[in-house]
C-alpha cells in the first residue's frame, strides 16, 4: 500500500490521514468475525505494538488498531456477564480458596 505525505511534507492535509483510516476500516469489513478476533486477542496476548505486530500477519498498523479497538469494545460489553467480583467476606474467602501456590 502506497503511503501520503506525512505531516511534514508540503502536500499533506489532514483528510490523508482520514483515508488512510476509512481504507483500514474497508478493508477489517471484508474479514470474518474469527478472523478479526484471532488478530485482537493476537495483539493484546503478544503485548507488542500494532506497528511490528502488522506485518507478522500482513496486515497495516490501522487493521490491527481497528481489530484490537472492536474486540475491546465487545469483552467490554460483556464483562458483567462473565466478570464478577466477590462482594461479600464469605466469597472473597471462597474465591481466594481457588487459587493454588
Amino acid at each position: 500500500m502506497k503511503r501520503g505525505p506525512s505531516v511534514s511534507s508540503p502536500g499533506w492535509h489532514p483528510d490523508a490521514v482520514v483515508n488512510q483510516r476509512e481504507f483500514a476500516i474497508e478493508r477489517l469489513f471484508h474479514w470474518t468475525i474469527s478472523q478479526v478476533l484471532a488478530l485482537g486477542i493476537y495483539s493484546l496476548a503478544n503485548g507488542n505494538s500494532y506497528f511490528s505486530i502488522g506485518p507478522v500477519i500482513n496486515v497495516g498498523k490501522y487493521t490491527v488498531i481497528e481489530a484490537v479497538q472492536d474486540v475491546v469494545a465487545a469483552l467490554f460489553e460483556l464483562r458483567d456477564e462473565y466478570i464478577r467480583f466477590p462482594e461479600t467476606v464469605a466469597e472473597t474467602t471462597a474465591s481466594i480458596g481457588t487459587f493454588q501456590d
